[in-house]
Protein backbone atom coordinates (compact mmCIF):
# COMPACT_ATOMS: atom_id res chain seq x y z
CA UNK A 1 0.00 0.00 0.00
CA UNK A 2 1.26 3.65 -0.46
CA UNK A 3 0.77 4.10 3.22
CA UNK A 4 3.26 0.78 4.24
CA UNK A 5 5.88 2.57 1.20
CA UNK A 6 6.08 5.73 3.23
CA UNK A 7 6.02 3.81 6.52
CA UNK A 8 8.84 2.12 5.08
CA UNK A 9 10.67 5.51 4.07
CA UNK A 10 10.04 7.29 7.39
CA UNK A 11 10.54 5.09 9.96
CA UNK A 12 13.56 4.86 12.18
CA UNK A 13 16.29 2.68 10.71
CA UNK A 14 19.73 1.63 12.60
CA UNK A 15 22.79 2.14 10.69
CA UNK A 16 26.37 2.53 11.65
CA UNK A 17 26.04 -1.07 13.65
CA UNK A 18 23.34 0.36 15.77
CA UNK A 19 25.45 3.28 16.49
CA UNK A 20 23.49 5.46 15.07
CA UNK A 21 19.18 5.85 13.94
CA UNK A 22 18.23 7.91 10.78
CA UNK A 23 14.84 9.11 10.61
CA UNK A 24 13.33 10.89 7.63
CA UNK A 25 10.04 13.63 9.39
CA UNK A 26 8.88 16.47 7.11
CA UNK A 27 8.61 19.92 9.11
CA UNK A 28 6.74 21.63 5.82
CA UNK A 29 4.06 19.93 3.72
CA UNK A 30 2.71 21.28 0.32
CA UNK A 31 -0.83 22.01 -0.67
CA UNK A 32 -0.29 19.29 -3.77
CA UNK A 33 1.68 15.92 -2.64
CA UNK A 34 2.99 14.06 -5.67
CA UNK A 35 4.43 10.58 -4.93
CA UNK A 36 6.22 8.83 -7.37
CA UNK A 37 6.35 5.57 -6.39
CA UNK A 38 9.63 2.99 -7.43
CA UNK A 39 7.94 0.22 -9.62
CA UNK A 40 11.01 -1.93 -10.24
CA UNK A 41 13.71 -3.84 -8.34
CA UNK A 42 17.33 -5.27 -9.69
CA UNK A 43 17.51 -8.98 -9.25
CA UNK A 44 20.74 -10.80 -9.45
CA UNK A 45 20.83 -12.91 -12.54
CA UNK A 46 17.97 -11.05 -14.60
CA UNK A 47 19.95 -8.97 -16.50
CA UNK A 48 18.35 -5.61 -15.52
CA UNK A 49 15.98 -4.17 -13.75
CA UNK A 50 12.30 -5.93 -13.38
CA UNK A 51 8.96 -4.81 -12.98
CA UNK A 52 7.15 -4.95 -9.89
CA UNK A 53 3.68 -5.97 -10.73
CA UNK A 54 2.27 -6.10 -7.36
CA UNK A 55 -0.78 -4.03 -6.90
CA UNK A 56 -0.44 -1.12 -4.67
CA UNK A 57 -3.46 -0.07 -2.47
CA UNK A 58 -4.59 3.30 -1.86
CA UNK A 59 -7.00 5.09 -0.53
CA UNK A 60 -9.41 8.03 -1.57
CA UNK A 61 -8.08 9.99 1.29
CA UNK A 62 -4.56 10.34 2.65
CA UNK A 63 -2.94 11.82 5.46
CA UNK A 64 0.60 11.22 6.58
CA UNK A 65 1.20 9.77 10.05
CA UNK A 66 1.93 12.11 13.23
CA UNK A 67 5.48 10.70 13.40
CA UNK A 68 6.63 11.25 9.92
CA UNK A 69 6.31 15.36 10.95
CA UNK A 70 8.37 17.35 12.69
CA UNK A 71 6.57 18.09 16.05
CA UNK A 72 4.69 21.40 15.10
CA UNK A 73 4.04 20.39 11.63
CA UNK A 74 0.05 20.94 10.12
CA UNK A 75 -0.71 17.71 8.89
CA UNK A 76 -2.91 17.69 5.80
CA UNK A 77 -5.66 15.50 4.57
CA UNK A 78 -5.02 14.68 0.48
CA UNK A 79 -7.27 13.60 -1.68
CA UNK A 80 -6.48 11.57 -4.75
CA UNK A 81 -6.68 13.39 -7.92
CA UNK A 82 -4.70 11.35 -10.49
CA UNK A 83 -2.99 8.27 -11.13
CA UNK A 84 -0.26 7.62 -14.09
CA UNK A 85 -0.58 3.49 -14.63
CA UNK A 86 2.40 2.15 -16.81
CA UNK A 87 1.14 -0.93 -19.12
CA UNK A 88 3.39 -3.43 -20.26
CA UNK A 89 6.10 -6.42 -18.63
CA UNK A 90 8.85 -4.11 -18.93
CA UNK A 91 10.44 -1.17 -17.55
CA UNK A 92 12.45 -0.53 -20.87
CA UNK A 93 8.96 -0.24 -22.11
CA UNK A 94 5.33 -0.52 -22.59
CA UNK A 95 1.93 2.10 -22.11
CA UNK A 96 1.61 5.22 -19.75
CA UNK A 97 -2.35 6.23 -19.42
CA UNK A 98 -3.75 8.84 -16.46
CA UNK A 99 -7.09 8.62 -14.32
CA UNK A 100 -7.85 11.67 -13.47
CA UNK A 101 -10.64 13.03 -11.03
CA UNK A 102 -12.75 16.30 -12.27
CA UNK A 103 -15.23 17.14 -9.86
CA UNK A 104 -16.76 13.75 -8.67
CA UNK A 105 -16.04 12.24 -11.81
CA UNK A 106 -12.71 9.77 -13.12
CA UNK A 107 -11.73 10.16 -16.55
CA UNK A 108 -9.29 7.60 -18.27
CA UNK A 109 -6.46 9.33 -20.50
CA UNK A 110 -4.99 7.11 -23.36
CA UNK A 111 -3.10 9.20 -25.85
CA UNK A 112 -5.65 11.08 -28.06
CA UNK A 113 -9.04 9.21 -26.31
CA UNK A 114 -10.75 10.45 -23.32
CA UNK A 115 -13.78 9.04 -21.58
CA UNK A 116 -15.29 8.94 -18.64
CA UNK A 117 -15.12 6.21 -16.46
CA UNK A 118 -16.92 4.34 -13.78
CA UNK A 119 -16.23 4.48 -9.84
CA UNK A 120 -15.43 0.97 -9.99
CA UNK A 121 -13.16 1.11 -13.29
CA UNK A 122 -10.83 3.69 -11.41
CA UNK A 123 -8.52 4.65 -10.89
CA UNK A 124 -6.98 1.74 -10.21
CA UNK A 125 -3.05 0.37 -10.82
CA UNK A 126 -2.97 -2.14 -13.64
CA UNK A 127 -0.12 -4.87 -13.57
Amino acid sequence: SVRTALEAFCNPEVVNEGQATRRIQFKVLPKVLILSLKRFAYTKGKGGPQKVKKAIRYEEKFALDRSWLVDDALLPEYIVTALICHHGDSVNRGHYTAIVRYNAEWYLYDDTVVRRVEPKEGPKQPP
